[in-house]
C-alpha cells in the first residue's frame, strides 16, 4: 500500500525550490533595477543667505487687509487705495529691500513641506497687488515715472518670489507680471515723457533678457518629483513596464501649460517694450517710425521678436497717430494676432 505522505513530498519540495527562485529572481530584479544607470540624483539650486525669497514673505505677511474693493485695485477709488498703501508702508518697504538680495524659493521634498510653500502663494499676491495700488497712487499724483519704476519693481518682484521654484510658483510669477508689472506699465503708458519711455523699454528687454528658461522651471519640476515620490511608485515604475511613460503623460497637460503662460507673457513683455519705444520715438519726433527699425539703436538696442517662432512683429501705420502691433501667431494662421495693439 503507497504511503501518501511520501507522495506528496516530491511536489513540496517542487514548490519550495519555486517559491525561492521566485524570492531570488525579486531580489536580482531589485539589484538590477537599482544598478542600473538612471538620471543623476537631483540636486536643488543652493539657497542663499541672506534669501530675498523669505524677506519677500515676511512683507506680504505684514500687509493688512486685501486692499479696497475687495482687492480689485484697477477699479478702486483712489483716495482709499491712497490709505492702503499708506498703512502698508513698511511692507513695501521691505519688499524694496528684499529685491537688492539673492532670491530663490527653498525646495523640500515633502508635500507637507510643499503646502507651506503653496500657502505663501496669496500674501505675495496680496503684495503684488500692494505695488499695484503704489503705482495708481503715484499716476494720480502726477509721478509717472515713480509709477512706472513700481512697475518694474513688480516684475523684479515676480522673478524673485518664484525663482527656483515648481510650476505653481512659476505661474504665480506669471500672473504678478502680467496682472500688476505689464498692467500698471500700460495703465501710465500716456503720461511718460520721452527718457521715461525709452528707460522703462530698456528696462523690460534687459528683464526679458534674464528670464529663467522654461527648462530650468521643468528640471526643477521633474527634480523635485523623482526626489519626493513615494517608494512604492518608484518601485512600481522600476518593475512595471509602462509606468515610466505614463508617468509623463500625467505631467504633460501641466508642463504645457506652463510653456504657454510662459510665452504669453513674453510676446506681452516684449510688446510693451515695443509700445514704450514708439511712444519715447513720438515724442522725440513728433511722428511715428516708418519702420521698427527705426528705433533701434536710439530708443530700442534691438527690436524683439515673436518668443514663439523668433519671427519679426508685425507693424502697420494707419495715420498719423495710430498703428497696429501684434505678433502672429504661428499656430493659427497670419491672420491671428497675439497681443494686437492699435495707437
Amino acid at each position: 500500500m503507497s504511503n501518501p505522505t511520501a507522495s506528496t513530498r516530491p511536489r513540496r519540495r517542487i514548490r519550495w525550490a519555486l517559491a525561492a527562485l521566485s524570492v531570488v529572481g525579486l531580489v536580482a530584479i531589485l539589484i538590477l533595477s537599482r544598478s542600473r544607470p538612471g538620471p543623476p540624483a537631483f540636486r536643488p539650486p543652493p539657497i542663499p543667505s541672506p534669501n530675498g525669497h523669505d524677506a519677500l514673505v515676511r512683507a506680504s505677511r505684514m500687509i493688512e487687509g486685501l486692499g479696497p474693493d475687495g482687492g480689485n485695485i484697477l477699479d478702486a477709488d483712489i483716495d482709499p487705495l491712497r490709505v492702503w498703501v499708506a498703512d502698508n508702508r513698511e511692507a513695501l518697504d521691505l519688499a524694496d529691500h528684499a529685491l537688492d538680495l539673492p532670491s530663490g524659493v527653498p525646495l523640500t521634498y515633502t508635500q507637507a513641506d510643499l503646502q507651506a510653500s503653496m500657502e505663501d502663494l496669496g500674501p505675495l499676491r496680496t503684495l503684488g497687488r500692494l505695488m499695484l495700488a503704489d503705482a495708481r497712487v503715484a499716476l494720480a499724483e502726477g509721478r509717472a515715472g515713480d509709477a512706472s519704476r513700481r512697475s518694474i519693481d513688480a516684475i523684479r518682484f515676480a522673478r524673485k518670489a518664484t525663482r527656483n521654484g515648481l510650476l505653481l510658483h512659476a505661474l504665480t510669477g506669471v500672473a504678478i507680471e502680467e496682472g500688476v508689472g505689464l498692467e500698471g506699465l500700460r495703465l501710465g503708458l500716456e503720461q511718460l515723457d520721452e527718457a521715461q519711455c525709452r528707460e522703462a523699454a530698456r528696462d523690460l528687454l534687459e528683464l526679458d533678457r534674464s528670464s529663467p528658461p522654461i527648462e530650468e522651471v521643468l528640471a526643477l519640476e521633474a527634480g523635485w518629483s523623482e526626489a519626493s515620490m513615494p517608494r512604492n511608485i518608484r518601485f512600481s515604475r522600476a518593475l512595471i513596464p509602462g509606468v515610466r511613460s505614463q508617468l509623463r503623460a500625467l505631467a504633460r497637460p501641466a508642463q504645457d501649460s506652463i510653456r504657454t503662460a510662459l510665452d504669453r507673457v513674453a510676446a506681452r513683455r516684449r510688446l510693451l517694450a515695443i509700445e514704450l519705444a514708439i511712444r519715447g520715438y513720438r515724442l522725440r519726433d513728433d511722428a511715428l517710425p516708418d519702420r521698427l527699425d527705426d528705433l533701434v539703436p536710439g530708443v530700442l538696442p534691438a527690436v524683439p521678436s515673436n518668443p514663439i517662432n523668433g519671427d519679426p512683429p508685425i507693424y502697420e501705420v494707419l495715420d498719423d497717430v495710430t498703428y497696429l502691433l501684434h505678433f502672429a501667431d504661428p499656430g493659427e494662421g497670419d491672420e491671428a494676432r497675439e497681443g494686437q495693439e492699435a495707437r
